[in-house]
């Protein structure tokens, strides 16, 4: 829908602005003339219908896959065992975050996460 509305305001620019196109080989639009002018919207047409083709073939292939019960996205670097482990030495001071992180060859920011989602499940309980 943005999509449409950006190409019509594409080819209206171009033609606003007196821009016009020449293409020269073996496909020649010329957008000087009706024809050539045809000729691109037609283009702009086949674009947006394969573009529109395209979300549709992948939204059915998302959903053919959420029923097969697969999902999509990476896959979680650390085990729920070994979450377990950094929340444990984190919350208990053995080692600090960026330690537990060198430890089991992870970024900061991932051990963070994990303690920020274990405080925030803690909270919810209580």
């Amino acid at each position: 829908m943005i999509y449409e509305y950006r190409d019509r305001f594409i080819t209206a620019s171009v033609r606003h602005n007196g821009i016009q196109i020449r293409a020269v080989g073996q496909q020649a639009i010329d957008t000087t003339s009706p024809a050539g002018r045809m000729m691109l919207q037609m283009l702009g047409s086949f674009a947006e219908f394969e573009r529109a083709m395209l979300r549709e073939r992948t939204k059915v292939g998302l959903e053919s896959a959420r029923r097969q019960g697969r999902i999509g996205g990476r896959r979680p670097k650390l085990r729920p065992q070994q979450q377990a482990e950094i929340i444990k030495m984190v919350s208990r001071g053995k080692r600090t975050a960026a330690d537990a992180a060198r430890l089991f060859d992870v970024h900061p920011a991932t051990v963070c996460r994990l303690l920020a989602q274990a405080r925030m499940g803690t909270a919810m309980a209580n």
